[in-house]
């Protein structure tokens, strides 16, 4: 891979796969918060394109939530013909997560601010740190069918 180049990925979006919200009405005092994230991805059989999804449980392990809110986040990329750079595999490992975490920010921002709660506002994450261990073992041999 050159370094001094782009990676030659294309991201032909990013989508809201699903969404679960509920106000807790009993709870609504309860200001704590425990966001946890899940990663997994997906290489189509031809290894030209990439599906990612990141699934976020922001009151993951919280007793008495204020709210309760999950939803899926997922990507999806593919390789740029002639000009392929860094390897989809190298790509979903390292940089997809990060490219999809600023919509995360945003579901999370949005959706708390339309409620009688105040808005949570997701602190900068370290994504590689966070998710270093939920990458699933056989994620590089996941494959897609056409």
């Amino acid at each position: 891979m050159d370094k001094t180049k782009q990676p030659g990925i294309i991201n032909q979006g990013i989508f809201l796969k699903s969404l679960t919200f509920k106000i807790e009405e009993e709870n609504m005092s309860n200001r704590d918060y425990k966001l946890d994230f899940d990663y997994n991805y997906m290489i189509t059989d031809e290894g030209q394109g990439l599906f990612v999804e990141l699934s976020v449980d922001v009151m993951k392990n919280i007793e008495k939530p204020a709210f309760d809110l999950k939803f899926v986040l997922l990507g999806i990329f593919s390789v740029e013909q002639d000009k392929e750079n860094m390897d989809i595999k190298l790509f979903a490992e390292n940089n997809a997560a990060a490219i999809l975490m600023p919509y995360a920010r945003e579901v999370i921002s949005n959706i708390t601010s339309r409620t009688p709660c105040p808005a949570l506002i997701m602190p900068p994450v370290n994504v590689m740190a966070v998710l270093k261990n939920k990458i699933p073992q056989n994620a590089q041999d996941a494959k897609v069918k056409n």
